[in-house]
This record gives C-alpha cells, sequence and structure tokens, in this order.
C-alpha cells in the first residue's frame, strides 16, 4: 500500500479543504497520514485518517512597534530565548525528518507556508505544494491576494497590478530585515539558511519570491485546493499548477446539539409558512488581535437586524461576548455552529471572506455579503472575487452602522439576482476533481495513466 504524507499548518482551515483530496487518495489505496499539533487528534481521526504529532516552528507575527520593541529587548536581555528559538526550530525539523524515515511515503503534500520543511525531505519522494488559498503566485494584470482590486480595464489593471506587487514584495523585505534586527540575527530565516547549508541546497535557486505572503518553491507541482471558477478570468495558470476541488464534507456531529437541531427545524417550518429568509453570521476562527473589531462588528449587526422584519438571524459568534440583552425573538447566537449543515437553510451569509466559508457558501448556492476582517491576508481579494462573480457584496468591517443597514437592505432586495448566480457555480463545482488527480499522481508515477480513460 502507497503511503500519502500531509504536512499541514495546524490550524482547521488549513485542514478542512484537504479532506476531498485525502479521501481520493484513500479510495485510489493510499494510506493517509497528517502531522498535527496537539488537540487536532479527533478531527484527523473522525475522517480516517492516521495523525503524528510534532512540535511546528514556533511563529512570532508582529502586528505593532510595542511588540516589535518588546520582542528586541526581550532578544536582547535573555539569551536563553534566543536558546530555545534555537531549539524549537531544529526540533521541530528533526522531527519531520524522522516521520519521513519512519512512514517512507511515496508522496508528500506540502502546506505552502511551511517551505522550511523542505530541505529536510528526501529528494527521492515526490513532494507537492497545496495551497489552501487561491494562486498565492504573481499573475499578469492581478494584484496579490491582500488587495481590494477588481480587474477592470486591461492596460490600466497592468499596470496597477504590477504597482501593487511591488510594494507587497518590498513590504515583505522590509519585514525579514526587520525581523533579522529584531532577533538579533537569530530570525527564521537565518535558521533556514544553515537547514539547508546542512543539505547542501542553495536555498536562493530554489526559491520563488514573487509569491503573496510567503515564499514557494520553484520547479515542483502546486495544487491550489479550489475551484478555477473562482478566479477572474484573466487569471492563467502554469503547466505545474493544478486547481483540485472536491464536493466539501466533514464530520460536524461535534458542533451539534439538540437546542441547534430545534432550532433547525422549528426555522425550516417558518420558512414555508411566513417565506421569511435565514441569515447566518459568522467571522470564522478569530485571533487575539480581531477581537475587538469583530465584537464592535457583531455588536452593530445585532442592532440592524433586530429592527428588521420577516427574517432569521443565526450568530456563531467565536466566544466573543456580544452585549445586546435582551435579543429579539428573531437572532439565536451560538459560540459555534455545523456551518456545512446550516448553509443547506440559509438564504445569505455575512461572512469575514475566508476562502473556506466562499467555497462552502457556494457549495450550497449561498449568496454572501463579506466584510473582510484581517487585512493583511486573503480576504481583501475574495471579496473582490465575490463582487467580480456577482455572487455577493461587500463592506468595510468598520463602516458605520447606517452603512451597514444600508448594504444589507440593498442586498436582501437583489437577493434572488445573487441566489440565480450562486446557484449556476454551484452546478459547475460540484463536479468532483478526480481527473485532475488522476493525471497528477500519472505525472509522478504513482498511478497507470491510460489516456483514454481520463483524457
Amino acid at each position: 500500500m502507497k503511503t500519502a504524507l500531509f504536512i499541514m499548518v495546524p490550524h482547521l482551515s488549513h485542514y478542512y479543504p484537504t479532506f476531498g483530496l485525502a479521501h481520493a487518495l484513500r479510495n485510489r489505496g493510499f494510506h493517509v497520514i497528517y502531522t498535527i499539533a496537539d488537540g487536532f487528534e479527533n478531527i484527523i481521526q473522525q475522517e480516517g485518517f492516521e495523525c503524528l504529532s510534532i512540535n511546528y516552528v514556533d511563529e512570532y507575527v508582529i502586528r505593532s512597534v510595542k511588540i516589535a520593541i518588546g520582542l528586541f529587548l526581550k532578544n536582547l536581555l535573555h539569551p536563553a530565548f534566543k536558546i530555545y528559538r534555537y531549539r524549537n526550530f531544529w526540533s521541530s525539523v528533526n522531527r519531520m525528518e524522522e516521520i519521513i524515515e519512519l512512514k517512507s511515503p511515496d508522496i508528500i503534500f506540502l502546506d505552502d507556508t511551511l517551505g522550511h520543511y523542505y530541505p529536510g525531505l528526501k529528494k527521492s519522494i515526490p513532494v507537492v505544494q497545496l495551497s489552501t488559498k487561491l494562486s498565492p503566485r504573481k499573475r499578469t494584470g492581478i494584484a496579490p491576494l491582500d488587495s481590494y482590486r477588481i480587474p477592470q480595464n486591461y492596460f490600466l489593471d497592468l499596470f496597477l497590478a504590477e504597482w501593487e506587487w511591488l510594494k507587497h514584495i518590498c513590504k515583505r523585505r522590509i519585514k525579514r530585515w526587520l525581523e533579522h534586527i529584531i532577533f538579533l540575527g537569530w530570525d527564521g530565516h537565518t535558521f533556514l539558511m544553515r537547514y539547508s547549508s546542512k543539505h547542501n541546497i542553495n536555498w536562493d535557486k530554489i526559491i520563488e519570491h514573487k509569491m503573496s505572503f510567503y515564499d514557494g518553491i520553484k520547479l515542483i507541482p502546486s495544487i491550489v485546493l479550489a475551484p478555477k471558477e473562482l478566479e477572474f478570468s484573466n487569471h492563467v495558470a502554469p503547466k505545474n499548477e493544478y486547481y483540485i476541488h472536491f464536493p466539501i464534507s466533514r464530520t460536524e456531529s461535534q458542533f451539534r446539539s439538540e437546542i441547534y437541531d430545534d432550532l433547525i427545524n422549528n426555522l425550516v417550518i417558518k420558512k414555508k409558512q411566513q417565506h421569511c429568509k435565514l441569515i447566518y453570521i459568522s467571522l470564522g476562527t478569530l485571533s487575539s488581535g480581531n477581537y475587538k473589531k469583530a465584537s464592535k462588528f457583531l455588536a452593530n449587526i445585532i442592532t440592524i437586524v433586530r429592527e428588521l422584519n420577516n427574517i432569521e438571524v443565526i450568530i456563531a459568534t467565536g466566544g466573543i461576548r456580544v452585549h445586546k440583552d435582551p435579543l429579539a425573538k428573531h437572532i439565536h447566537l451560538f459560540s459555534v455552529v455545523p456551518q456545512l449543515n446550516l448553509l443547506l437553510y440559509c438564504d445569505l451569509m455575512i461572512t469575514h471572506g475566508g476562502l473556506g466559508s466562499i467555497k462552502e457558501c457556494l457549495q450550497s448556492g449561498v449568496p454572501m455579503l463579506v466584510y473582510p476582517l484581517n487585512e493583511g491576508v486573503d480576504q481583501p481579494s475574495n471579496s473582490a472575487r465575490i463582487v467580480y462573480h456577482n455572487w455577493g457584496l461587500r463592506g468595510h468591517i468598520e463602516d458605520s452602522p447606517t452603512s451597514l443597514k444600508r448594504t444589507i437592505l440593498h442586498i436582501l432586495e437583489k437577493l434572488p439576482d445573487y441566489q440565480k448566480e450562486c446557484q449556476n457555480i454551484q452546478k459547475q463545482i460540484m463536479t468532483s476533481s478526480d481527473r485532475q488527480v488522476n493525471i497528477l499522481l500519472s505525472q509522478l508515477n504513482l498511478l497507470p495513466f491510460d489516456s483514454a480513460e481520463y483524457l
């Protein structure tokens, strides 16, 4: 039996998109293994896959001058902190090498944000990069993934996209130099260069810099785990980049409750009898840096929707305390919900613009109102694609209550038009990507390829 190893960032938003591919591989006789951090065992095992724990390399996100100064002083005054970080890096990459030796995988799927593990992977084993975002590579006329820009005029887009890419890449280079200074030369890039040297790899020759957010690896295949239909029409993918998307499914029993099931049953009856609309609101998995913005946004939303008639609202708060008591009877709060199940009954989702939620909405034919919560990731560009394809509208997370209300009323008024567009794409993306998987595996000599069957 062949073995496929998935080395993924330990977050649900990175695990969930890979399950369709992992199940497709298992159906082809592969034994599937995931690397995980503590706390994710049940998520992987519920899908029927093996999991192995590793201590991932610690990431330090520098969001403010205060954090930068704090880390600089900590590195300067506490040498033990530098030693800890150094040992953390090497113990992580060494553990990954141990897993490779122990399991001898026939193919490795590497999260494209984890390129620092690449030097230690055996060169005899095919490696495929996995992107849980849309294509992060630089493309003519298309801005980086943190841009709100929608292509409109070809020649103007060429100039503006190049300008945004220049700013984006310069920003990343400045960030790297700042990290080098803050960590007194003991930054992650320095560790990576030493690790590459140990394995006789010239990192500068294999690295791909013209990427959104992080560096990629040249000359190895890359899979974008999304339907290609989500891209702008002027997007052109290179030969070694594949778009593979399977209908999304996962076990959600841990998110269901008797209260939720009773509510859904009652809402289904109410929708049939009173023809009311069901709005679902979620801002995804929240980081500590986004709590304040998210809390204010949800409070404004609750104030607005409590005044609207003939709607029902379900809000997944993500653990945020919303001080709006007493709530109106048509507003229902949950910390977390079984999103795939809930979307089957929804007429509209108000979302932060994470790619996972967007794919799940389109799979259920649900229009979206997108308010990007984190402008430093791909949410702005995802919102641009929603507007471009007429699958919904977007706004700004800090819009005034008046602006929020105006946008919500507008999309509710035009909801049938957006639903029609979403249902059209729904039919296209529900088609399985078995063919692309077969072609990729055959090119890697892991599956006999019969052109008459698959072309």
